[in-house]
C-alpha cells in the first residue's frame, strides 16, 4: 500500500498489466494523470524517485527497496536543508542505508537531468508544500473540485476513451470522432445534477456496476441479470435487451409512441443528438429511466410501468 502513495506512474502501468480489466483501466488512467501533472518549482521535491518516467537509470525507471524502506522515496529526500544534493557519504550517514555508489550517482544524475529539463536551478532551496504527500494525491484532496481537476488533467491530451471501441463493436456503430465528442459532452449538458452526470459518464465509459462487471472483479457470485436471471447482465442487456426491461419499454411506447418513435438501443445508450427542446426533454427522461433501472438492480425492485 505504501507504494501506492510514494511511487510514480510506471508503478501503476505495472499494476495495470497484472490485474483484471476493471482495475486495468483505473490504474492506466491514474498513470496518465500522474504523467500529465504540470511541473512547478515549489512542488518539484515531492516527485517520486521510483517508477517515475522522468527519472531513469539505464533507460529504465527503478525501484530500490532498501531506499524505500529507509524512507527515501521523494526527490527532496536527496537534498540538504540548503537545497543542494547530498553527497554519497552524507546520504549513507543520514539514512543508515547501504547503497552502491554507482546507483547513488546514477540517481542524482537522473534527477538533475529532470531538473534541467524543466529549467529549474537545483541549488535554489525548494519551498515546502506541507505534509509528505505526493502531488497527484495533494491536488485531489486540496481542491474542492478535485474530481473535476482529475478529469481536466486527463483530458489535456484529448485521448479517445477506450470504451468507444467496445461500443463500436458491440452495436456495429459508425460514429465520427466529432459525434463521439458530442455524445460524451451530453453527459454534462443534459442535466446540471452531478449525480446524473456521473451516472451517464459511467455508462459511456462502460464502468457502470452491472453484474457482468461485478462478477469479473469477484464482487458478485453470478453475472446473470438481476431481472430475468437468464442472460449475462451487460450494459446493453440491462438497459435494452433484457425481456423484462423490453416489456416495460414496449408498454411505455404504447402510451408515448409519438415523441419516442425512433427509440432504439443507440438512443437508449447515447441519447438523441439534437439541440431542440423535445430532444433535450427526451434525453433527460432517458437518464432518469436508465438510472431507475440501475437502482432497481441494487434494491431488488420488481419492474413495472407504475414504478
Amino acid at each position: 500500500m505504501q507504494k501506492f502513495f510514494h511511487c510514480g506512474n510506471h508503478y501503476f502501468d505495472k499494476l495495470a498489466k497484472e490485474t483484471i480489466f476493471f482495475w486495468k483501466d483505473t490504474f492506466t488512467a491514474l498513470s496518465r494523470y500522474i504523467e500529465l501533472i504540470s511541473i512547478e518549482n515549489h512542488s518539484f521535491g515531492k516527485h517520486s524517485l521510483f517508477y517515475n518516467n522522468n527519472i531513469l537509470i539505464g533507460s529504465k525507471s527503478v525501484y530500490l527497496k532498501s531506499w524505500f524502506d529507509a524512507g527515501v522515496y521523494n526527490i527532496e529526500h536527496l537534498k540538504a536543508p540548503d537545497g543542494k544534493f547530498l553527497s554519497y557519504n552524507e546520504f549513507i550517514n543520514r539514512y543508515n542505508v547501504l547503497s552502491n555508489i554507482l546507483i547513488f550517482n546514477g540517481m542524482i544524475l537522473s534527477v538533475k537531468q529532470f531538473l534541467n529539463k524543466y529549467i529549474i536551478i537545483y541549488n535554489i532551496p525548494q519551498k515546502s508544500i506541507g505534509p509528505d504527500i505526493l502531488l497527484y494525491i495533494k491536488d485531489i484532496i486540496s481542491d474542492i473540485n478535485g474530481a473535476k481537476l482529475f478529469y481536466n488533467i486527463l483530458n489535456k491530451n484529448k485521448s479517445k476513451p477506450t470504451s468507444i471501441e467496445k461500443w463500436t463493436n458491440n452495436l456495429n456503430l459508425a460514429f465520427s470522432e466529432n459525434e463521439w465528442k458530442i455524445i460524451f459532452e451530453m453527459s454534462f449538458t443534459i442535466t446540471k445534477c452531478a449525480k446524473f452526470q456521473w451516472f451517464k459518464t459511467r455508462i459511456l465509459h462502460r464502468i457502470i456496476g452491472t453484474n457482468h462487471l461485478l462478477y469479473k472483479i469477484k464482487y458478485k457470485e453470478s453475472p446473470l441479470c438481476s431481472f430475468c436471471n437468464n442472460d449475462v447482465e451487460s450494459i446493453e442487456h440491462l438497459f435494452w435487451l433484457c425481456p423484462i426491461v423490453k416489456k416495460i419499454i414496449n408498454e411505455f411506447l404504447e402510451i408515448n409512441e409519438a415523441p419516442f418513435l425512433s427509440l432504439g438501443i443507440k438512443e437508449m445508450m447515447f441519447g438523441y443528438n439534437a439541440k431542440d427542446d423535445l430532444s433535450n426533454a427526451k434525453n433527460l427522461f432517458l437518464v432518469y429511466y436508465t438510472y431507475f433501472l440501475f437502482i432497481s438492480t441494487l434494491k431488488s425492485i420488481v419492474l413495472s410501468l407504475s414504478n
